[in-house]
């Protein structure tokens, strides 16, 4: 890979661990290479432009021209005579003059911003400036620099972009750029048009050539792969904020990252990845170098001891002139938009972007992901599709993406882009098509014709509103099950349906009166409403875990969310959507503990990039249930990027959200029992481990077999993997979860598809009642900038497992943290009459065995796994994850979503009674070998705090 050139030709921008900027002095050397590069590539000089010893200075001095200079030695002599120093006046003069002219391109430019204030900007031609910038492929430019995505505290002043090339040294504020060659782990992703894009990614529209801005912030982009060296990146130099400890902010989201989160169109990966937390710390600089190799604990910004709202909220409904006193849910506002975002809200948008840095931040990135979808072709269906709601979250996700584009820049390209995504060939009814067919039409409305609203009107009367009378039995068929289940789907069809009838309501009557259609919109309103209520609202446990998985729940609250918040700005009122369970907002927490290191904890059926479904319903539930710990948690996730956040997103929340916050968390339903345990809340590096029990039905059909399963992050890999959804439209893949279903013949699915005990080569028991216990010292992190983890800090959790393999067997499973929390133990005390009995765990990592001792190395990471106290014939073996002989076939047509990249470790022995200890050691850069312990075996029945010492 070539050296990018410096930004500046004295004195790189590349600054140390700990901010600042490099001295010419100490950049000497790659300022000479970077110069040169320049020179050689960027402004080639031949020799019949400057000849050998003719400077153009020279030509410039010399009043009779370059013909009368003299030639030879006695030329030079003479040459070299007619130059005399610069009198000292002279000096300072000039001194003076560049001093001036700084200082007032330093007040035009504060001018500007002032003047712009980060308002939105209709597209305009890009500038053509005397210095050329890189060629970027890509037509359309994203509004905010990649590098200059900033998180800070909610007093930062403005995100200050990055200088042009032609810019001064001392002009631009002490800014750590990130190194020649970044890692991903070391400095934020941007996104890197390619060079060469496929015919097939232009749209039906062609992308224009403008430069689209919500903010009126310089137009950059990153540079392609393979631009050319001599062409000076303009996100060199990433921009900061300053935060309230006045440190340099770095971004804790990225562009790639969320674009990736909201464009990808391939299978989800087998780890989730929205739930990674940011590799690096809002407010301080990344580190490099030695300080990089050093740092186990990641730095935070403290602006305030413990999470709280300070000040007045900047989305307050004072301003709002829709006041009803007494809320009625088909009583709507007159004005447009009524969803989400009422027009008194988007008037507020611009201020917050122009004040807030994470706003403009958030704003920018946006405007970006609208960009590059703009250069695709419009959604199409997909026979090949993974989940239920890929394609209508696809068009979900680009019309709230474009819609809020237009409204910001006013610009007709993103209406164009809007419409043709709804012209989408539909084939199936689908509640969230009809949800983001109501955000077009309401966002939107004023600037639809007659003809295109009444079309979307039709769309959304055929995908939603028929499907619900169907659904809900008012044509006399048997009514579905989701209408009376708590659960993802309910969620998502009753907000479909219910935002899809907000939306057109007022043309109900006049458009829609024959045929019965504004009558039985009546009755599917009222029913929708009180399945809402009486079901979606009890999808969370009394633990606050959701009734399903973790990655349901992140679909289902983002559902629950919008359809509370359109009824709040619609109407006035939440008719008992936040009250009805008050065990609702403790699903928050669920979800910030069930987040890992790397990713989220996201056992049964998992779609990690499921289109339209983030985490943003945690700042939504933020401020609904006055927890400000959610939405300092939510706003430095990768997936925080989305129109919601612009609108949910609150800048007075000050503090940090593990303030207060103990490490380890047991969940304790025993309908889902899990248990979450980690060293750090803001060390990327750190370990987490969480593990789980509980009931095997009552899931809605979306659980694994899977007593006893577990996940391990630390060194900032994930070791021990879920393997996630299978092909949701299998055949009987959701049908039950009857012991003999077909949904346990699939093998993500099945017992030998977990990371846990399986024996005999039998799936477990679905009627198991699995009991538990959980110890913890309860260690709490501070809001100090670092955190060391106490010596005697612990914890685990056991659970005893045997019912799920029916008579003869006993199996009980322990997990615990040791040596101040740096190894872990996992055991397993297991007596039964059949065989074999095999521990299982799937890895991604690169594997190699040796008898009971085994190494995991991924990402240049390294785990060592220990069996101690072996018992007679334990050693470590490997194999694919794949169906074993013995396994049931499919149902004919069908096959095993294939686990590419993943490796089965196991130990396997005969049928008797053993204590199985595994030892997980962690290769800590800075941990020698001396330190790692070895525990005794203590009965996992008498494991207690102190029992390992």
């Amino acid at each position: 890979m070539s050296r990018r050139p410096s930004l500046f030709r004295y004195g790189s921008t590349r600054g140390s661990g700990t901010g600042g900027v490099f001295s010419e002095e100490t950049n000497e050397s790659e300022s000479s290479e970077n110069d040169s590069q320049q020179e050689s590539e960027g402004n080639p000089q031949t020799e019949e432009e400057h000849p050998p010893g003719d400077s153009a200075e020279q030509l410039h001095q010399d009043p009779a021209g370059p013909e009368k200079l003299e030639a030879g030695e006695e030329g030079d002599r003479r040459r070299r005579s007619r130059r005399r120093p610069l009198p000292l006046w002279a000096k300072l003069c000039a001194c003076i003059s560049i001093v001036i002219a700084i200082l007032l391109a330093i007040l035009l430019g504060v001018l500007l911003t002032r003047k712009t204030g980060g308002a939105s900007a209709a597209l305009v031609e890009p500038p053509q400036s005397s210095n050329p910038t890189p060629s970027v492929a890509s037509p359309i430019v994203a509004s905010t620099p990649a590098s200059s995505l900033v998180v800070s505290s909610p007093t930062a002043t403005p995100t200050a972009t990055a200088p042009s090339a032609s810019t001064s040294a001392s002009d631009t504020p002490a800014t750590p750029a990130p190194s020649a060659e970044p890692s991903a782990s070391d400095v934020p992703a941007t996104v890197a048009p390619s060079a060469e894009p496929s015919a097939s990614a232009t749209p039906a529209t062609a992308a224009p050539s403008e430069v689209v801005s919500a903010s009126d912030t310089p137009a950059t982009a990153a540079p392609s792969a393979d631009a050319s060296a001599s062409a000076t990146p303009a996100t060199d130099a990433p921009s900061v904020a300053a935060s309230a400890t006045g440190v340099p902010a770095t971004a804790a989201f990225s562009v790639a990252a969320s674009v990736s989160a909201v464009m990808a169109t391939a299978v989800p990966s087998i780890e989730a990845s929205a739930s990674q937390p940011p590799a690096t710390a809002p407010g301080l600089p990344t580190p490099t170098g030695d300080d990089q190799a050093s740092s186990q604990t990641m730095a935070y910004a403290t602006s305030a001891p413990s999470p709280t709202f300070a000040g007045t909220p900047s989305g307050s409904s004072s301003s709002d002139p829709f006041q009803p006193s007494s809320p009625q849910p088909t009583i709507m506002r007159p004005d447009r938009p009524r969803l989400i975002a009422p027009a008194y809200r988007w008037s507020q948008v611009p201020a917050l972007v122009s004040s807030d840095s994470y706003m403009q931040s958030l704003d920018g990135t946006i405007m970006s992901i609208a960009n590059e979808m703009a250069q695709l072709p419009p959604v199409s269906p997909s026979a090949t599709e993974t989940g239920p709601y890929d394609v209508p979250g696809q068009v979900k996700t680009r019309i709230k993406v474009f819609a809020y584009a237009y409204r910001m820049t006013s610009s007709e390209i993103w209406l164009t882009r809007t419409w043709a995504e709804i012209q989408l060939p539909y084939s199936i009814d689908w509640y969230e098509l009809t949800s983001a067919l109501a955000i077009a039409y309401d966002w939107l409305f004023e600037l639809w014709s007659a003809d295109q609203r009444r079309q979307m009107e039709s769309l959304i009367i055929w995908a939603g509103l028929s499907s619900a009378i169907h659904d809900f039995g008012l044509d006399g068929s048997t009514p579905a099950a989701w209408t009376t289940t708590p659960g993802e789907k309910n969620c998502i069809s009753n907000a479909g349906v219910l935002m899809g009838l907000l939306a057109i309501w007022d043309a109900l009557p006049s458009n829609w009166a024959a045929n019965g259609i504004a009558d039985s919109a009546q009755r599917v309103f009222t029913q929708s409403l009180n399945s809402a209520s009486s079901y979606c609202a009890n999808s969370v446990s009394s633990d606050g875990s959701w009734i399903e998985t973790p990655s349901a729940g992140l679909a289902g609250a983002t559902a629950h969310a919008e359809l509370v918040a359109s009824f709040l700005t619609a109407t006035g009122g939440t008719y008992g959507l936040m009250t009805a369970n008050p065990n609702f907002e403790r699903f928050g927490l669920s979800h910030m503990y069930a987040s890992g290191n790397k990713a989220l904890f996201d056992y049964g059926d998992a779609a990690p990039t499921t289109y339209g479904f983030s985490g943003n319903w945690m700042m939504f539930h933020a401020t609904q249930y006055n927890r400000p710990e959610y939405m300092l948690f939510q706003r430095d996730r990768p997936d925080v990027v989305d129109p919601w956040s612009m609108f949910w997103y609150e800048p007075t929340v000050a503090g940090q959200f593990w303030s207060g916050l103990p490490l380890d968390h047991y969940f304790d339903d025993p309908q889902d029992s899990w248990v979450s345990m980690r060293s750090s809340w803001t060390d990327a590096h750190g370990l987490f481990v969480a593990m789980k029990s509980g009931k095997l039905t009552g899931h809605s059909v979306k659980g694994d077999l899977d007593l006893g399963d577990f996940v391990v992050d630390c060194l900032g890999e994930r070791w021990a993997v879920e393997l996630g959804s299978g092909m949701t439209n299998a055949t009987g893949y959701s049908d039950s979860e009857a012991q003999d279903s077909l949904r346990w013949r699939y093998y993500r699915k099945r017992t030998e598809g977990q990371n846990t005990i399986l024996i005999g080569g039998e799936n477990q028991n679905v009627g198991a009642s699995p009991t538990c216990n959980f110890g913890s010292t309860n260690t709490v992190q501070s809001a100090s900038t670092g955190f060391e983890v106490p010596v005697d800090s612990t914890a685990f959790f056991t659970t005893d497992i045997s019912t799920a393999y029916g008579e003869g067997c006993s199996v009980k499973r322990g997990i615990r943290l040791l040596n101040g929390r740096r190894q872990i133990l996992l055991q397993d005390d297991i007596s039964c009459n059949r065989g074999p009995i095999e521990w299982r765990m799937h890895t991604k990592a690169a594997v190699q065995v040796n008898g009971v001792f085994a190494t995991l190395t991924i990402g240049g990471q390294t785990m060592e796994l220990r069996i101690i106290n072996p018992p007679d014939g334990a050693c470590f073996k490997t194999g694919d994850a794949v169906r074993q002989p013995s396994d049931p076939s499919l149902p004919p047509g069908t096959i095993d979503q294939p686990n590419q990249g993943v490796t089965v470790l196991s130990i396997t022995l005969p049928a008797g009674s053993y204590n199985l200890q595994v030892l997980f050691n962690p290769q800590w850069p800075d941990m020698a070998a001396d330190r790692y312990v070895t525990p005794p075996f203590v009965s996992i029945d008498r494991w207690t705090l102190t029992s390992h010492g």
